[in-house]
């Protein structure tokens, strides 16, 4: 739990509940030198800046989280899914906006991109929107093949095995599958049965009048209940000698689609690049790129990952995007906090020399 804290972590239902800094009501933190700092437990900050929120992402620099009380809340009386397939990627955006500032609180809420959603999927999801080849483009239809011939191979070695070739020159296979393509949008609202079936009302009509093709709950079921087997993936890849990674930003609405296409051509020359938008407010929303490429020798993909993550941010700070949603800073992306920051580094390195003049704590971090 420190570790969420320290890192300002989300959960995947953090559109209804929160990120961890939106629960917590009260800290223990042990200080560098020794004593124990322990602030009010109240229902709101008490007065004053508000001494949770020092510590919660400061990563470990600036004290050591020992005791937390956070907010709970009860196991929901229903759950209901929904998913939709929209024409293009904005639209999808927009239908994600319009829902959360409609006031609704899906538990969840994911859009993946033209690339995600062709490898997201599986024939069983998909054929809730009828049978291939009904209306479909020449790239639903593939979509179709290729997810029936997954279910009757290894789920978790095919795609990888089969994108070897292309991960060593990933620019084709980014154009290609990068072109105009639907893009799929899973749900889920939780809680009292009226209200979530009040909620999931209002975003049917919102996803039709944006042009959101209905395919019931069945897709989002799956996510729900696959969704965390995408981990176990990654093994598989790094025994062919590829590499994956991801990389989360955020940013406000009006600037969503500039920032995204920004990051996916920055890293799009160098890895196979897809994305999906989560974490969704009123005002913006996350967007969590997803990257694997190789090389022919280690210090090739050491080099290539190293190009990738310094055009990703360099791209996100130009384009106006924070540099991390959830994940936190570190060492990785510490030297373009400052350039986030606006000229607040030199006073959060003040609070350092205040509270830890050793520098005992976790340095480098932040920075600091």
């Amino acid at each position: 739990m420190g570790g969420w804290l320290a890192a300002r972590s989300a959960g995947q239902l953090s559109a209804r509940y929160g990120k961890i800094e939106d629960m917590v009501v009260s800290l223990q933190v042990a200080l560098p030198d020794g004593r124990l700092l322990e602030t009010l437990t109240a229902p709101h900050p008490p007065c004053g800046p508000d001494w949770n929120q020092v510590f919660v992402g400061s990563e470990g620099t600036l004290g050591v989280i020992t005791r937390a009380t956070l907010r709970v809340w009860p196991y929901p009386a229903s759950r209901r899914f929904q998913a939709f397939r929209f024409p293009e990627l904005g639209r999808g955006l927009n239908a994600i906006r319009e829902m959360l500032q409609a006031d609704l609180r899906p538990a969840a809420i994911r859009l993946y991109d033209p690339v995600d959603t062709f490898f997201s999927g599986t024939a069983k999801t998909m054929e809730q929107a009828g049978p291939a080849g009904a209306g479909e483009s020449d790239m639903e239809r593939i979509s179709h093949e290729e997810r029936r011939r997954r279910e009757r191979k290894d789920r978790f070695g095919y795609w990888p095995r089969r994108l070897v070739p292309y991960l060593l020159q990933p620019r084709l296979l980014n154009r290609y599958l990068s072109r105009k393509r639907p893009c799929k949008m899973v749900l889920t609202f939780e809680g009292e049965p009226e209200l979530t079936a009040l909620e999931l009302q209002i975003a049917q009509e919102i996803g039709a009048r944006l042009g959101g093709r209905d395919l019931g709950e069945g897709p989002a079921r799956h996510w729900w209940e696959k969704r965390y087997k995408v981990s176990y993936a990654m093994s598989v890849a790094f025994d062919l000698g590829l590499f994956v990674d991801t990389i989360e930003v955020a940013t406000l609405w009006d600037n969503l689609e500039n920032l995204y296409q920004a990051m996916r051509e920055a890293i799009a020359p160098h890895a196979f690049v897809m994305a999906h938008f989560s974490h969704a407010y009123a005002q913006g929303c996350s967007i969590y790129f997803s990257f694997g490429a190789s090389g022919r020798t280690l210090e090739e993909r050491l080099k290539r990952y190293d190009q990738i993550w310094k055009g990703a941010l360099d791209a996100c700070v130009e384009a106006g995007g924070t540099i991390t949603h959830h994940h936190g800073v570190g060492l990785l992306k510490a030297k373009w906090l400052e350039a986030e920051e606006g000229g607040a580094q030199p006073l959060l390195k003040g609070l350092k020399q205040v509270i830890d003049p050793s520098g005992l704590l976790n340095p480098g971090k932040l920075g600091l």
